[in-house]
């Protein structure tokens, strides 16, 4: 027998430095991207870091405003100067005017209650029945649109009934 031979081919070196380069790629592409990751954080920290400071000074001036508020008040001659202002604008007169112009027989004014602040007044009756609370009321109403006088309530008690009626007015 004779010897045989063979030339084998020999493995290409190009598949390694494929290998080899493509990971120089990722490689320099994963430090590229680190880079940029790291400059965004970098930013990130900075700007919370002004947020942080921008907060503390925007609590301190708020601090300063709630206190300079809270030290500021109005007079008390201010306040009083509303109160007559109030009072004075309040329609007296024209409430006491229909209580008078809705007497009616069987029905006595136990007590009136002008509240000027929040203009309202508050009549008290005792009436012989419960009917005429309501006629009462109907008289108290009579001619104005508004109809600022209600029946808020009415209590039985013997042969007469008490009746509380209330007078809103803008």
């Amino acid at each position: 027998m004779r010897p045989v031979r063979v030339d084998f081919a020999r493995p290409s070196r190009w598949p390694g430095r494929w290998i080899v380069a493509l990971g120089v790629v990722i490689g320099l592409v994963s430090c590229w991207q680190g880079e940029l990751a790291w400059r965004a954080w970098h930013r990130l920290a900075e700007s919370r870091e002004r947020t942080l400071i921008l907060q503390t000074a925007l609590d301190a001036a708020v601090g300063r405003l709630r206190r300079a508020e809270a030290s500021a008040s109005a007079p008390a001659y201010a306040r009083d100067a509303l109160a007559i202002a109030r009072t004075s604008s309040f329609d007296v007169g024209g409430a006491l005017r229909s209580v008078e112009a809705a007497q009616m027989a069987g029905a006595k004014t136990v007590s009136i209650d002008i509240d000027a602040e929040s203009r309202t007044v508050s009549i008290d009756l005792e009436v012989a029945h419960a009917d005429m609370a309501t006629a009462y009321v109907e008289a108290l109403n009579a001619g104005d649109d508004r109809r600022p006088w209600t029946l808020s309530r009415l209590q039985a008690q013997g042969g007469g009934a008490l009746a509380a009626i209330r007078g809103e007015f803008p």
